[in-house]
């Protein structure tokens, strides 16, 4: 079932709002009939996806490990598993791991590999090199990507990186 909405000329602006599934309602104000057609169908857009989605309160962090179990272990050879739970929890973790996993910011992930690309890492006196930044770049694409097919996040941020 689709929640609508309504719009409603206020004197010189017009006033929209939708169901907020709470018992009230969200409102938006627009100067325009036309942009509030336009603010009424990107607020039901939204809320459809909100309904649809649900990370179940997961961070970015104990997402990852889940999937390693769940997914990498069941499906990848034990030295891939090894090589995706050392970058894991050496580098995306401690980085990303504390977004909530339906919140993660696409400016977090593109800042991570700004800095990991310039960083200078303690005892080998350089930053990572792309190879391996890409690696890491591959593996948290693919955790996302997994994560928006079962529902838990309306879109992969991964992509905007």
């Amino acid at each position: 079932m689709r929640k609508r909405g309504s719009i409603r000329q206020r004197g010189s602006f017009f006033e929209v709002s939708i169901p907020d599934g709470k018992g009230g309602r969200r409102y938006e104000y627009a100067q325009t009939q036309r942009e509030a057609n336009r603010a009424l169908t990107r607020m039901l857009r939204e809320a459809d996806t909100q309904a649809r989605t649900d990370a179940g309160g997961l961070t970015l962090g104990a997402y990852l490990r889940q999937w390693l179990t769940d997914h990498c272990e069941a499906n990848l050879s034990p030295q891939t598993v090894r090589g995706y739970r050392r970058t894991i929890e050496a580098h995306l973790i401690p980085s990303l791991g504390k977004y909530p996993l339906d919140k993660i910011p696409p400016e977090a992930i593109r800042d991570y590999f700004r800095k990991a690309r310039t960083a200078v890492r303690p005892g080998l006196g350089k930053p990572l090199s792309g190879t391996t930044l890409l690696q890491q770049y591959r593996i948290l694409h693919a955790a996302l990507k997994m994560a928006m097919q079962a529902l838990m996040i309306p879109h992969n941020p991964a992509d905007y990186v």
